[in-house]
């Protein structure tokens, strides 16, 4: 029988089982069964004596028990730290030491209130009374609590205060995440829980600082600041901010791109005079003249706008192209330099808060979201640190934001009331008038 055939036709066994079988059997040794396959040319010498001293080597260090030391696996020896691993100690962090030390405390309210420049303020955009402000709310409500790392509640209001800071930088400068470790003696990873837990639990309580006027009369103030400029029965301008969206997915790259040329998030805000944003009371009447000089009155009130805009009952855009000499070119001229405030609130919004200015770093559209209505809070929290337009006053009124969502359905538009909940079909002011632009 040739031995090398019956081999070579034995796929199940291997080839160690295989000579020793032979060898049981006394029909070869493995010296000649060797020679027999060299014979055929079907294994050199050289390597039948390498892979023999390989196994030879290999039978020897586990007899001896030898340990053979790799100089490519070092890294896997487990070796003990260098260095000592230590939890960080708010006390030691440089904001702490710099702006809430108690020796420095009083200090840092003091100049945080009356230097919009100083360093304070250029970092987080809010003075510390703001910022303790928000602190306190969220110890009250009880959205922070101790750990095992943090078992007092004086180091647990450091913590607080350092997290919220550290939020605050990320809106105001677009800072990552990683770098905040630097200056609070917290691990990024914390950083980045923390500033999610805070957009999502000040998003909850935006009733609080984005809202309506309780009171008819309060209404009125703000509508006053409108008749003095021609436009009675007005309570805002209405217009639409592009955010830029940094992380948008793939998918929705192309459908995501607007007149920027880049893929942004749209937010329709509704602003006041005084850089306040209101919504209407359906149940306000107000007094104009017509062209003969006759006193009328309309029910309900209405928005300023551009010309993008269609003709609702809620919304007055501009006229186009008329001469500016003319009745309604002077109306037209009058609409677009009042309704400018809502264009300095977005540029204050992006200037004060880079993050909506650079591009937010976030995939999912609700966490955008969140991001913008934080950032618009925070700007009417600090109304009352901001100038007035009029004169070198600080403004200390409270700002009220709405938002309005356009809702494309089957070509009409509809429009939602966020503060009332009711939503408007699309409707005309006068009978006859054509749909589209004035």
């Amino acid at each position: 029988m040739d031995l090398s055939m019956k081999a070579f036709s034995c796929e199940v066994l291997t080839m160690d089982s295989y000579i020793a079988e032979l060898e049981a059997d006394g029909l070869i040794t493995m010296d000649s069964y060797m020679t027999e396959l060299q014979a055929h040319g079907l294994l050199t010498v050289d390597y039948y004596l390498a892979d023999v001293e390989a196994e030879l080597d290999s039978e020897f260090n586990e007899d001896e028990e030898e340990f053979v030391e790799d100089p490519t696996k070092e890294w896997k020896l487990g070796a003990s730290n260098a260095y000592e691993f230590r939890f960080g100690n708010v006390y030691e962090a440089n904001w702490y030491r710099k702006f809430l030390e108690p020796s420095v405390h009083e200090r840092t309210y003091h100049l945080s209130s009356r230097d919009r420049f100083g360093d304070f303020r250029c970092l987080f955009r809010l003075p510390l009374t703001k910022a303790d402000e928000l602190v306190s709310r969220f110890v009250e409500n009880g959205w922070v609590y101790e750990t095992k790392h943090c078992k007092s509640e004086e180091e647990m209001y450091v913590r607080t205060e350092l997290f919220i800071l550290g939020a605050l930088k990320v809106l105001a400068s677009h800072a990552p995440f990683s770098t905040l470790k630097v200056d609070t003696e917290i691990s990024f990873e914390e950083h980045r829980k923390f500033f999610h837990l805070f957009i999502s639990r000040m998003y909850s309580i935006q009733d609080d600082f984005i809202q309506g006027p309780p009171t008819l009369g309060e209404l009125k103030d703000v509508m006053q600041p409108y008749v003095e400029n021609f436009l009675p029965g007005c309570v805002g301008s209405v217009d639409v901010v592009h955010v830029k969206w940094s992380k948008c997915p793939a998918g929705d790259y192309n459908r995501a791109k607007s007149k920027e040329r880049f893929p942004s998030v749209a937010f329709e805000v509704v602003t006041g005079y005084d850089r306040r944003i209101l919504g209407w009371y359906h149940d306000l009447d107000w007094k104009f003249f017509d062209k003969y000089g006759n006193e009328c009155v309309e029910h309900s009130v209405y928005f300023i706008c551009d010309g993008g805009y269609l003709r609702w009952p809620e919304l007055v855009c501009p006229y186009k192209h008329e001469p500016v000499a003319s009745k309604k070119g002077f109306f037209s001229s009058k609409i677009e330099s009042v309704r400018k405030d809502v264009e300095c609130v977005f540029g204050i919004l992006k200037k004060r808060w880079k993050i909506l200015d650079y591009g937010i770093r976030f995939s999912n559209m609700q966490v955008v979201e969140k991001v913008f209505v934080v950032c618009c809070m925070l700007h009417n929290f600090m109304l009352s640190e901001m100038e007035s337009k009029e004169s070198d006053v600080q403004v200390r009124v409270s700002t009220v934001v709405v938002f309005l969502f356009l809702v494309m359905e089957c070509g009409y538009v509809v429009l939602k009331d966020v503060f009332h909940g009711k939503t408007t079909t699309g409707c005309w002011r006068r009978s006859g008038v054509q749909e589209g632009n004035a």
